[in-house]
């Protein structure tokens, strides 16, 4: 039996380097799981005052708003000489010199540049507005459509229902813009008659060898909204719709 007194360990002692070492080392561990368990940051992170994360917080997840739904887009277009689409004629082929059946780029590409606008979200159609605003004009291929043909053209009042007026171009009958159901029906004794399930607007349907001349009434006693060239015989639909 060994009869020296046995030394006890000297107790460890933590150094204030190696304390600092060990804090830091914990601190990114714990940096790191945080991380690991936080949702995705948004494309626009919010800078952050402290580089320090507080224990036992639970991460806020971040919630994405779903897009709402856009309205009917409504184009303007630019603005054209009114002296210039006043001299226009409508005719069984089109409206001046936008013609059924001309490619739509083409047709876009001929017109004066600035004055009329290709649609956004609806890109397979065109239009333009008068100086003084009161009606617009409109070419269109196929609905949906990437690429083809124009199909239909057309002038649109702009003003309120029942405010329309005899303005924009006419056709050899003297007719477009402003006249009357009555004298539609003296002009196309055939022309077909409709309302149309979308705003309970009237039109009447004028046959020709390219198609048809569409009148539209807001109300049946109300003088023309609108004229379009069509190269169907089909009611009357949105452009954009």
């Amino acid at each position: 039996m060994d009869p020296r007194p046995r030394r006890r360990p000297a107790p460890h002692t933590v150094t204030a380097a190696a304390s600092r070492a060990v804090g830091l080392v914990c601190a990114v561990t714990l940096a790191a799981l945080l991380a690991a368990c936080a949702p995705e940051p948004s494309a626009t992170p919010e800078p952050s005052s402290s580089a320090s994360a507080s224990v036992g917080a639970e991460p806020t997840p971040t919630t994405s708003e779903e897009p709402s739904s856009s309205p009917e887009p409504t184009p303007s277009g630019g603005f054209v000489d009114d002296s210039e689409v006043e001299a226009w004629t409508i005719t069984a082929d089109g409206i001046g010199p936008v013609r059924l059946g001309m490619d739509f780029t083409a047709a876009l590409q001929t017109l004066p540049a600035g004055g009329w606008e290709q649609g956004v979200e609806c890109d397979w159609s065109a239009f333009t507005n008068t100086q003084d605003k009161s009606y617009s004009l409109y070419f269109a291929r196929e609905f949906r459509s990437a690429s083809g043909p124009v199909v239909e053209v057309g002038v649109v009042w702009s003003g309120a229902p029942g405010t329309e007026q005899s303005v924009g171009p006419r056709g050899d009958r003297g007719l477009g813009v402003g006249s009357t159901r009555s004298q539609v029906l003296t002009a196309y004794p055939d022309a077909a008659e409709g309302t149309s399930p979308v705003d309970g607007s009237t039109y009447l349907i004028a046959p020709t060898a390219s198609g048809s001349i569409v009148f539209t009434f807001a109300t049946p006693s109300s003088p023309a909204r609108s004229v379009a060239v069509s190269a169907t015989t089909d009611p009357p639909h949105p452009v954009c719709g």
